[in-house]
């Protein structure tokens, strides 16, 4: 079949929604459907093609995706003359067109107004955990109109679908995100990073993401224990900020490895660690401890919704109150102190992810496809 999938988030982008659609577009074509990406460009980054393949796949680019702050995080609404036009002209002869993110604009906006001329069925996946936006409180009236044309929503996890439903008439299924189980779990360690025991952190350096709550408790980490190291592996305009918060003595034990969107690096850098740190405070469905699991390594997370439905507590890892500096501290070294104990949490990470892999998940949204196109409804069970 001939899929659609219609993201503001995609490379060069980062970030949770970004990986989802990739894997998602890639797994897909694996499975013999022929799969389109329709997303915008990136002011800012290196100027990509309109349209170019990637992994037996087609990247569609229209417009520009402004960022702006949304939910303690950059979201992106793409901007340009023409894009009703090009959506109508991109989606045409599609047998499914699926949004992520729906109720942001404008990409999946312009998607649901084509596919309803065109009578496609529609599906929208939730991402997010939000208490209310000034944006979508903006775009009210606009939002309304067009969410009923979501034939099929789905949400990551419980606490998305919460966020989620009191803006949308369609009935919900939960499908969580998947993860490459086999490429994060291929990690070869980083030979500038051996020798210490490193405590790696994968994301943004977005407010919400808690990084100088991070930087406190490795420093005090370090004054109990000195064979440590920190591992910042992500981007964003306040890394300065984050940067200048590390004394002198300490600069070259905590590294600033800059955004990194290789798959193979980036496990590479988790291959290194004796853990993965999680401190982001918002979270429906976390992808990258998704990706700490599948890379079998323990995480020390926030005690969030979306990482209750993860990680148990002393199993996979620690979850710890969200900015509790001491109890952070403290899950670091309970795991870093008793390595039996943290290999069997490798282990437990291992087994606990398997059942998210991307060809699980795959499978799973390929049944509600299958369904929407039969004209049925698709089972809780799918």
């Amino acid at each position: 079949m001939k899929v659609i999938l219609v993201t503001e988030y995609y490379y060069p982008h980062v970030g949770g929604v970004t990986e989802h659609v990739h894997h998602l577009a890639r797994y897909l074509t694996r499975a013999g459907h022929q799969t389109r990406i329709i997303t915008s460009h990136i002011p800012g980054a290196p100027r990509r093609p309109d349209v170019e393949a990637v992994e037996g796949f087609e990247v569609v680019r229209m417009g520009e995706g402004m960022p702006i702050q949304s939910n303690g995080s950059q979201a992106r609404v793409t901007v340009g003359f023409g894009l009703a036009a090009r959506m109508q002209d991109e989606i045409r002869g599609a047998d499914i067109v699926h949004l992520q993110s729906p109720l942001f604009p404008m990409l999946p906006y312009l998607a649901i107004k084509a596919a309803r001329r065109f009578d496609i069925p529609v599906v929208g996946t939730f991402h997010t955990n939000f208490a209310g936006s000034p944006l979508l409180d903006a775009f009210r009236p606009m939002l309304g109109r067009y969410v009923e044309g979501i034939d099929q929503c789905i949400g990551v996890s419980h606490t998305a679908i919460q966020s989620a439903s009191p803006w949308v008439k369609a009935p919900f299924l939960m499908i969580p995100n998947g993860v490459d189980c086999e490429s994060w779990g291929a990690g070869i360690p980083r030979p500038e990073l051996s020798g210490l025991h490193n405590i790696v952190f994968l994301g943004r350096l977005d407010p919400r993401n808690d990084v100088d709550t991070l930087i406190l408790a490795f420093r005090a980490l370090h004054k109990r224990r000195q064979d440590v190291r920190l591992v910042i592996v992500g981007g964003g305009p306040e890394r300065p900020m984050y940067e200048a918060q590390v004394p002198a003595e300490l600069k070259d034990r905590v590294v600033f490895a800059g955004m990194q969107t290789d798959v193979a690096v980036r496990a590479s850098y988790l291959a290194s660690a004796a853990l993965m740190a999680f401190t982001i405070r918002l979270a429906a469905h976390p992808i990258t401890v998704l990706e700490g699991l599948a890379a079998g390594r323990p995480i020390v997370a926030y005690d969030i919704d979306g990482v209750r439905e993860l990680v148990e507590n002393g199993q996979e890892g620690y979850r710890v109150p969200i900015g509790d500096l001491s109890a952070l501290v403290d899950g670091f070294e309970q795991v870093i102190a008793d390595e039996p104990r943290r290999l069997r949490m490798c282990e437990n990470a291992r087994r606990r992810v398997e059942p998210f892999d991307w060809k699980h998940i795959t499978a799973r949204i390929l049944r509600v496809y299958e369904s929407l196109r039969s004209g049925t409804q698709p089972s809780a069970s799918v």
